[in-house]
């Protein structure tokens, strides 16, 4: 069954009413949009994940979306969680190393190869989304690929996509700090940090980003943390003046725990029944 967007407690402070970043506890956000396995009338479906499909899905529920991005060699700016195609192709391809051409006819986890089971462009998801639900904007980064340039690319596309549909709403994070601090510097986008918590020296890496003087260099809007760290004392205190979002809530009863330790929620179910 499908969690109620509107069920993450919030206690807003005047820092946290900020309009700027209102939408980020409006509704819960579907972790690469709304995908796996369904069941309707009997009917098994399969949505894949950082698929047109699953973000059309999420759309049509009334969720948020969270999706992830890499930059191809050709500059390209395309949705896709890993760096490498292995896992959800029958193909494995370095996405660092590959253009659009060598990746674009790849079926993800699907006998099926239409548009809404391919790997799609950015350009494409933002023309599905159009404005209709908040999105939070992953950006993957990977050793020796121009950051600096991934990030004016994805800006590019995100002012087009403010000045085509007026009813926008998006954020920026990443893992890499350096990515942080350039949308910080250079767009008025909100922009959040991503702290995991394996292997352990992620938490030790987030975590110094939270203190004097590195938190007045980064300056992050918000953060986004993996559940397994969202109560630890740095992350409370943060979140006092700052939202929090957890990540990634796999079943009702997580749903129920976390939602009093964050400001709002990242999800995915593996099975899903639709009415």
């Amino acid at each position: 069954y499908f969690m109620s967007h509107n069920s993450v407690n919030h206690k807003h402070n005047q820092s946290k009413s900020n309009p700027n970043l209102s939408f980020l506890y409006n509704k819960n956000f579907a972790h690469r949009g709304l995908h796996g396995t369904f069941f309707q009338n009997n009917t098994e479906t399969f949505i894949p994940e950082n698929s047109l499909a699953a973000f059309k899905n999420a759309i049509d529920h009334h969720f948020a979306i969270e999706l992830d991005i890499h930059i191809l060699s050709d500059k390209k700016i395309i949705v896709f969680h890993d760096s490498n195609t292995k896992r959800l192709t029958k193909s494995s391809i370095k996405l660092k190393k590959s253009t659009l051409e060598d990746i674009q006819n790849l079926s993800l986890q699907s006998e099926q190869t239409t548009d809404e089971h391919c790997i799609p462009t950015f350009k494409k998801v933002l023309d599905l989304i159009a404005g209709k639900t908040p999105l939070i904007v992953e950006l993957k980064s990977e050793p020796f690929v121009n950051y600096k340039n991934f990030c004016k690319k994805t800006t590019s596309l995100l002012l087009e996509y403010q000045k085509t549909y007026s009813a926008t709403n998006f954020a920026i994070k990443s893992f890499d700090p350096r990515i942080v601090h350039w949308f910080k510097k250079y767009t008025t986008f909100p922009t959040g940090l991503l702290i995991a918590s394996r292997p352990r020296i992620l938490i030790y890496f987030g975590s110094i980003f939270l203190r004097f003087p590195l938190i007045h260099w980064l300056r992050p809007d918000f953060l986004s943390v993996d559940k397994r760290i969202i109560q630890r004392t740095t992350i409370q205190r943060f979140r006092k003046s700052h939202p929090v979002l957890c990540w990634t809530i796999q079943s009702d009863s997580e749903h129920k725990y976390y939602q009093d330790k964050a400001d709002n929620l990242i999800f995915e179910n593996s099975h899903k029944k639709q009415n």
